[in-house]
């Protein structure tokens, strides 16, 4: 309420709630998309994320109620991407057998950073005494998140491209021509 004075807690609720809805919607149409190609998670994963960075970056800039909505149904519709693609990506990345660690990793940094973010960000805000730097380092978080997860992507990718599979030409079933199988026709 103190970062949005003379507005009531029900309008400031109610961005929270737009949040949510945006969410929601973001899980449910992005999960659909994920399931047309095995590569969208990775590129869902991506742009959502960098989006959540620049939403982030952009909140700075709103200037009325109506912009905070829009933006946070944004922001939800961008978390919804990312969240609902995380695990594919994690598997498409690097492997069903390494998805516990992996998912282990990124749970406990979430846990580290929502532990720690919050009372750092808000001496960040004390000291440089603006209150929008809190949103321009999230935003600068969530897109160099980006930076860790493209190596992966991209020698994934030149894998892909260089690898050589055996063609399959035709499978047969030895069974069938074993000439000592009499027929009863």
């Amino acid at each position: 309420m103190t970062s949005l004075p003379g507005h009531t807690s029900s309008e400031v609720a109610l961005i929270v709630s737009i949040s949510g809805a945006g969410n929601i919607f973001g899980r449910c149409l992005f999960s659909v998309v994920a399931m047309l190609n095995q590569n969208f998670p990775l590129h869902i994963s991506i742009t959502a994320t960098t989006a959540c960075g620049l939403i982030n970056i952009i909140v700075a800039l709103c200037q009325n109620m109506n912009d905070f909505y829009i933006t946070g149904g944004f922001y939800g519709l961008a978390c919804g991407g990312f969240s609902v693609v995380w695990c594919p990506m994690l598997v498409r990345l690097f492997g069903l057998e390494n998805l516990p660690k992996f998912l282990g990793g990124q749970l406990l940094m979430q846990g580290i950073g929502s532990l720690c973010g919050p009372p750092l960000q808000s001496y960040l805000a004390d000291v440089f005494g603006h209150k929008e730097v809190i949103f321009y380092i999230t935003g600068a978080s969530f897109i160099s998140s980006i930076l860790v997860v493209l190596p992966f992507l991209l020698r994934r990718q030149r894998g892909s491209r260089h690898r050589d599979d055996p063609a399959v030409t035709g499978v047969t079933n030895q069974a069938v021509e074993l000439d000592s199988i009499d027929s009863p026709v």
